[in-house]
């Protein structure tokens, strides 16, 4: 079976241009991991409803040809090249938000990797660093800055790309599985800071997503152990059953919109701390852990 064709900023479109759009109140918007994946598919979203965009990511020549696609829509895009492993760069990258659109109304915390795929007895501190100071010290730092500046301005709202692993195990996966259990521990904490002074912290955690990780996952080799996401699918993984992140973009109550619930349309949602009024700590603003594939555009 072939593996899963990255989608084209055409099919992007096609797939999302029926959504309402909010061209007339533009919101400033970062993204990081926006070059692949969910990210990416996010940036188009908030694109096309008319936001502000500053995409980031490690790659120049990605990230401008993400930007191009993006700007080929209408919107108003910058890419700032930004390695969230390293806190320098994180708060240079909201830094560049607020100078070039005056403030930062959205960030999603998109970057993200699967990690060292091995039994828990074949795990090395470098493998260890490797997956966490990407999936967990990059969303950390992301929402350091993000609430920074968003409690400056008088509100905002964060959004953490978490997974389904971020309740569940899977084997050979412990790397994966653990930081994506973090990411909602961080969200969970900071959306009770974030609520003193206005700002919404939630997670999205999509089961597997046809992205070029996925693909990593799943394709076959001999020496590969089975992954979570075969785990998910009764240990046959198929990829192309799975959303594409434009799919998984347009299902959702979006967790970005000040006017909207993050309560999920599944009975295992994750919601914590316990519901309450969306203006108080534990609302259905703050610290939502939402277990469909959404979007964080609306």
């Amino acid at each position: 079976m072939a593996p899963p064709q990255r989608p084209t900023s055409t099919n992007i479109h096609h797939e999302v241009d029926n959504e309402e759009n909010h061209t007339t109140n533009p919101r400033s918007v970062i993204v990081t991991g926006a070059l692949t994946g969910i990210g990416r598919a996010a940036a188009h979203a908030f694109a096309l409803r008319g936001d502000h965009l500053v995409i980031a990511g490690r790659h120049s020549a990605a990230g401008a040809e993400v930007a191009a696609e993006l700007r080929a829509l209408g919107a108003e895009v910058e890419f700032v090249q930004t390695d969230v492993r390293f806190e320098g760069e994180v708060e240079a990258l909201v830094e560049a938000t607020i100078a070039r659109f005056g403030r930062v109304d959205v960030t999603v915390n998109a970057a993200g990797t699967e990690g060292h795929s091995a039994a828990i007895t074949d795990i090395t501190p470098a493998s260890y660093a490797e997956a966490f100071d990407t999936n967990v010290l990059g969303t950390l730092l992301g929402v350091k800055h993000a609430m920074r500046a968003m409690a400056a301005q008088g509100g905002g709202s964060i959004v953490n790309i978490s997974s389904t692993m971020g309740e569940r195990g899977a084997p050979n996966s412990v790397l994966y599985v653990a930081s994506k259990h973090a990411v909602e521990g961080i969200t969970k904490a900071a959306a009770l800071d974030g609520a003193a002074v206005g700002v919404r912290v939630n997670a999205i955690a999509p089961g597997p997503v046809q992205t070029a990780m996925l693909h990593r996952l799943t394709a076959p080799t001999t020496t590969k152990p089975p992954s979570y996401a075969a785990s998910r699918s009764g240990g046959q993984a198929n990829p192309m059953r799975s959303p594409t992140p434009s799919s998984s973009c347009r299902q959702s109550r979006h967790p970005s919109s000040p006017a909207k619930s993050s309560a999920s349309t599944e009975a295992d949602s994750r919601i914590a701390p316990k519901a309450g009024s969306s203006n108080q700590p534990g609302g259905p603003h703050h610290g939502a852990v939402v277990t469909t594939a959404e979007s964080v555009a609306a």
